[in-house]
C-alpha cells in the first residue's frame, strides 16, 4: 500500500545581519583598507585551494609559482621602464648640448622612436598576413 507522508516545510532562516568591517566613514583608514584587502585575497586564495582539493588536482605549487614569475616579470618590466625613460632623458639632454637646442634633442629621440615604432608595426604586419 502506497501512502503519501506529509513532511513539513523547515523552518525559514533568515541570515544573521553582518557587521560592517568598518563601522564609520571616519574610522577608515589605510590600515583599515589594506587589513580588508588582504582578508578578502587570503579568503579568496583559501576557497581557490579547496575548490582544487575537491576537485582533487594538486595545483597549489605550479598556482603559486606561476603567480611569483608573473609577479617578477611585471617587477622586471618596472626597472626595464624606469632605466628605458632615464637613458632617454639622458640621450635628450646630451643630444640638446650637441646641437644647443633642447627642442632639437627631443625632436631627435622622438623621430628615432617614431621611426622605430613604424618599422615594428610593419614586420608584425607582414608577419600576420
Amino acid at each position: 500500500m502506497n501512502t503519501v507522508r506529509e513532511v513539513p516545510p523547515p523552518p525559514f532562516r533568515t541570515a544573521a545581519p553582518q557587521k560592517p568591517a568598518l563601522e564609520t566613514e571616519a574610522e577608515v583608514t589605510l590600515t583599515d583598507v589594506a587589513d580588508e584587502a588582504v582578508g578578502t585575497l587570503h579568503a579568496f586564495m583559501e576557497y581557490v585551494n579547496s575548490f582544487l582539493k575537491l576537485q582533487g588536482f594538486r595545483l597549489e605549487e605550479e598556482l603559486r609559482s606561476a603567480l611569483v614569475r608573473v609577479g617578477m616579470f611585471l617587477i622586471a618590466g618596472l626597472v626595464a621602464l624606469s632605466g628605458f625613460i632615464l637613458l632617454s632623458a639622458g640621450l635628450v639632454d646630451w643630444l640638446a648640448v650637441l646641437t644647443s637646442s633642447r627642442a632639437a634633442g627631443f625632436a631627435i629621440v622622438g623621430g628615432a622612436y617614431l621611426v622605430l615604432a613604424v618599422i615594428v608595426a610593419l614586420v608584425a604586419r607582414s608577419r600576420a598576413s
